[in-house]
């Protein structure tokens, strides 16, 4: 016969786990990728870089002392010539019997059509009072005095720009005063003493100078800017030393979202002054927005 079978406790059922949302899989995948991305960004960054920081904390503030948004555009018409007149630009002669080219209402330089946008943007002469009875040298005189004042203007009216700089890449305050004059001087000293070094190569697919085609490789060397990192990098250690401060240093380690909107948000990442200073950077040496914005 079959014996009882006694029931004194409950079956061991184990609960069942709950099934992770979709949405929840997707955030903490995303939170384990920013950690890994962190940390080997970290391992790859330019925070302990002495040499790249120090030179890039002076293109920052040469940048900054008397930015390209600042510049006064030149107001070009079209013009016609009463005797013969060459382009400032290319030296070319501007032909033709009327509107031959184009020339600043304000600082009265001529050119080309064509060469206008190669001129300096910035039209200096209008705030130096330019007069026909000055000398080439005297204009240049008036230059200097007018980039003197606007950069003493904008030093008085930014002060928090060159404060964090300043604190960004940990310079003494006697230091940054000290180079602060400098990179004045080297502002006024681009304008009257601008020099480079160009070397050509030229490389022959032929021995024949008629059948082969001849390559040149064209390389230039602007004086103080010898054998430094390319300004891309040169960027990238500036975002990524801001970022740490505002970040790690400022802010206990909390990333700080700025409150943009509109088309142009990507292009905000810091609040006013820091956007400020990786903006007029990446204006003054050439670095794309969309760099920026992988950075």
């Amino acid at each position: 016969g079959g014996g009882l079978i006694i029931i004194d406790s409950m079956p061991d059922i184990r609960k069942r786990k709950p099934i992770p949302l979709v949405s929840d899989l997707v955030s903490s995948s995303l939170v384990q990728s920013r950690k890994a991305g962190i940390t080997s960004a970290l391992a790859s960054s330019t925070l302990n870089n002495e040499e790249l920081k120090n030179h890039v904390y002076k293109k920052t503030l040469q940048a900054l002392i008397y930015p390209i948004s600042c510049t006064t555009p030149h107001n070009f018409e079209v013009w016609t010539a009463t005797t013969p007149t060459y382009c400032y630009e290319c030296e070319g002669l501007l032909w033709g019997i009327a509107r031959q080219g184009m020339r600043c209402t304000e600082c009265g330089v001529k050119c080309h059509e064509k060469c206008q946008d190669l001129l300096n943007a910035d039209c200096l002469q209008r705030a130096a009072e330019k007069s026909s009875k000055h000398g080439a040298e005297d204009r240049t005189q008036n230059i200097i005095m007018v980039l003197k004042d606007r950069m003493k203007i904008r030093e008085r009216n930014k002060p928090e720009i060159f404060e964090l700089i300043q604190e960004v890449f940990a310079v003494t305050k006697s230091a940054h005063t000290q180079q602060m004059k400098a990179v004045k001087q080297s502002v006024l000293d681009g304008t009257s003493k601008w020099s480079a070094k160009i070397s050509i190569t030229d490389k022959r697919t032929d021995k024949s100078a008629v059948s082969g085609a001849i390559r040149l490789h064209i390389s230039v060397e602007i004086k103080g800017e010898e054998k430094v990192a390319p300004y891309h990098v040169q960027y990238t250690c500036l975002h990524e030393n801001l970022f740490h401060f505002v970040t790690d240093v400022q802010n206990n380690g909390v990333v700080k979202i700025p409150d943009a909107k509109g088309d142009d948000a990507w292009k905000v990442y810091y609040d006013e002054t820091a956007q400020e200073i990786v903006d007029e950077f990446a204006m003054r040496y050439g670095v794309e927005s969309i760099y920026q914005a992988m950075t």
